[in-house]
């Protein structure tokens, strides 16, 4: 638990959990006492509570996990991140245990439940976006922009084809990935993008939490358009603790 407050970045590894590392690297950036005692709960009675949302997952579910670890002895994921993440996930999830890190179905987050997980947890300044399958407009973007650096996280459904590493669901234009936004969206030259930015000239650039890392994880050569074409759904959460 220590080790994780130290270094306050969820580690999904190799399963599906994007959303729920999500939300906890927002969670633990910005009320680590409620993070704290959300471990201890689940750890101690199975079950937690962070404002009004209830994390409560099956006893046949995550509680009892198989195939935990992979040939060489390493776990597939962190097991702080696992008693955390994967406890959240099944919590939501109706008929799906998830039993094995390595299922991805039982593991997939949809915008709503982000949504309801931010507003029910008490998050200050939540402020959604539309869902949109063909993905956002420069206008749109530009907007989310002027939020996103010192005062808001801004968490975002993706393609994870955006990025320049880390694992993806194979797609190449559809949703498949949750990342945090820890800076403005910039080009080059690191300037803020705007809404007079070239969509089709302006390569980009963002700091963002993914894969248990804050770091530019952008690929090469990704312009405004590929980038915007790629963003379906957005949430801005005040950088405020709670």
């Amino acid at each position: 638990l220590q080790a994780r407050l130290n270094e306050p970045f969820p580690n999904q590894d190799s399963t599906s959990l994007c959303g729920p590392a999500a939300y906890f690297f927002c969670l633990i950036n910005l009320s680590p006492a409620k993070y704290k005692l959300a471990v201890k709960q689940l750890w101690e009675i199975g079950q937690a509570q962070i404002g009004q949302l209830e994390i409560k997952p099956s006893l046949n579910g995550c509680r009892r996990v198989k195939n935990f670890y992979l040939k060489n002895g390493d776990p597939k994921i962190p097991p702080i991140d696992w008693i955390t993440l994967a406890s959240l996930r099944e919590s939501e999830n109706i008929k799906l245990a998830l039993k094995d890190p390595s299922q991805e179905v039982a593991g997939i987050t949809t915008w709503g439940e982000v949504d309801n997980w931010f507003k029910k947890s008490g998050f200050k300044g939540v402020k959604k976006y539309p869902f949109y399958l063909n993905g956002y407009n420069p206008s749109l973007i530009s907007e989310i922009n002027q939020y996103a650096g010192a005062d808001y996280y801004v968490i975002t459904l993706i393609s994870a084809s955006l990025l320049s590493s880390g694992n993806s669901s194979g797609t190449q234009s559809f949703p498949d990935h949750w990342i945090v936004w820890t800076d403005k969206l910039r080009d080059t030259k690191g300037q803020p993008i705007t809404s007079a930015s070239d969509p089709y000239k302006t390569e980009v650039r963002l700091n963002m939490f993914t894969w248990g890392e804050n770091t530019q994880r952008l690929g090469k050569g990704i312009t405004l358009y590929n980038f915007e074409k790629k963003i379906f759904f957005a949430l801005i959460v005040k950088k405020e603790k709670f």
